[in-house]
């Protein structure tokens, strides 16, 4: 049985604009706080953490996808500001 993460391409398409990432690997931490739920994405290659709150009734896999979309976006960023600083 495959885990859905093998599939990530194929689920988790990059935003518009953002230039390719790819992510090798992605930590993902949560921590209930009351009535939200908060998820931090980590890149521990390059140590980038991005945090998404969320509501409790929303299932781990969009919480997920939220941070990825986000660490995704954070990641091509600082990869198109970095570009341009050559």
């Amino acid at each position: 049985m495959t885990n859905s993460w093998d599939d990530r391409k194929k689920y988790l398409p990059m935003p518009r604009g953002t230039g390719e990432v790819d992510l090798d690997e992605v930590l993902f931490e949560y921590q209930v706080l009351g009535n939200a739920v908060r998820v931090a994405a980590i890149d521990p290659r390059t140590n980038t953490e991005v945090v998404v709150v969320g509501s409790p009734t929303m299932t781990p896999y969009s919480l997920r996808v939220n941070a990825l979309k986000k660490l995704q976006f954070v990641l091509a960023k600082k990869k198109a500001e970095k570009d341009s600083k050559r």
